[in-house]
């Protein structure tokens, strides 16, 4: 009969834990990453319409909040975004600027005041879902994230087989 020592804790040694939650994080944002492409690339072939910017506002809020060295302003900024359209003779309203998420409250009431006419993108599937457009900038920084994700964990790993 054999007998088994454990093994000894290597302080030196990354723990399986840690690498496991990269993966599945760093996997996690490469579905999410490819999804939302893939969502992109079928928005950027949707019909376009004309539509007009009914309302867009730049709301900032202060606020005031204890924090661990004393009461400090919060400002924040958040749009108010609508814009109408019409197909088909129907007449639709949307809140959308990207398909997931939505630019700076400062880029769009810049960008798009009220009354000023663009090209909106239209789900034909759904003519009440439309969007100024198709994509966002946050998408690249999903796969940056997800890259180093793996990088580590793929660092890790190599460091765990060979170095300890």
């Amino acid at each position: 009969m054999q007998i088994i020592k454990p093994r000894k804790f290597n302080p030196e040694r990354i723990s399986w834990w840690v690498i496991l939650l990269l993966l599945a994080f760093g996997i996690g944002l490469l579905v999410y990453f490819f999804w939302h492409s893939r969502a992109i690339r079928q928005a950027e072939r949707w019909p376009t319409t004309d539509a007009v910017v009914t309302s867009s506002k730049d709301i900032s809020t202060t606020n005031l909040a204890e924090t661990d060295y004393g009461t400090e302003a919060v400002k924040q900024n958040n749009a108010t975004f609508a814009f109408t359209y019409t197909v088909g003779g129907q007449q639709y309203v949307s809140r959308r600027f990207y398909l997931i998420g939505r630019p700076s409250a400062g880029f769009i009431s810049m960008r798009y005041p009220p009354g000023h006419h663009f090209l909106a993108h239209y789900n034909p599937n759904t003519p009440a879902m439309a969007i100024v457009q198709p994509g966002s900038l946050a998408n690249d920084g999903a796969l940056l994230v997800a890259i180093l994700c793996l990088g580590f964990a793929a660092t890790f790993l190599i460091y765990n087989r060979h170095y300890t």
